[in-house]
């Protein structure tokens, strides 16, 4: 979504600053889209969005503090739970790279992307939408993240006017009919 609306996005993460606004005007974001740090951090930072985004003009000094401390255990995990290199030799061809699709090495070695592991073995396309295998595809293969498609679509009103038209008339319906 934020990518959607032209948020600025590093690392896998939208860009956000102390008050956490991104790129675009009166748009805020808080949580895993800022970068994976917990739920402490993620309602943390989600109160000083909502207060930022009700117009206060200072956010509670204390929920930058408990923001900051949290986003420094983040930090620490992320350091500590780094895919290192010598984890390249050990994957062998059974090795379950993609948890969720139960994918292994041996059926995505030939590809030449992680598109092409998407599409022809379903790795990254299980309930954690590749957070878990991607960095394994980007360490073992060297593929870079492909492009996320959005869960989104334009519709026109009159597409959307229309559908409730109808549900309405069926909710009439229903309501009517009687046992």
């Amino acid at each position: 979504m934020a990518r959607f609306v032209g948020c600025a996005t590093a690392d896998g993460a939208v860009v956000v600053d102390e008050r956490q606004a991104t790129s675009v005007p009166r748009v805020f974001a808080a949580g895993e889209a800022t970068g994976i740090g917990g739920v402490g951090l993620a309602v943390t930072e989600g109160e000083i969005a909502g207060a930022a985004a009700a117009g206060v003009a200072r956010v509670d000094p204390s929920l930058v503090r408990r923001r900051q401390a949290l986003r420094v255990v983040a930090r620490r995990m992320e350091r500590a739970f780094a895919l290192r290199q010598e984890l390249r030799s050990l994957a062998r061809d059974d090795t379950i790279i993609c948890r969720c699709e139960d994918v292994r090495r041996a059926a995505i070695a030939s590809f030449a992307d992680s598109r092409q592991a998407k599409l022809y073995a379903r790795a990254g396309m299980g309930a954690c939408q590749g957070r878990v295998c991607g960095p394994a595809l980007e360490l073992l293969f060297g593929w870079q993240p492909g492009t996320v498609r959005l869960p989104l679509e334009p519709a026109r009103l009159s597409t959307l006017s229309t559908a409730a038209l109808a549900g309405a008339a069926t909710s009439d319906a229903v309501h009517t009919a009687g046992p």
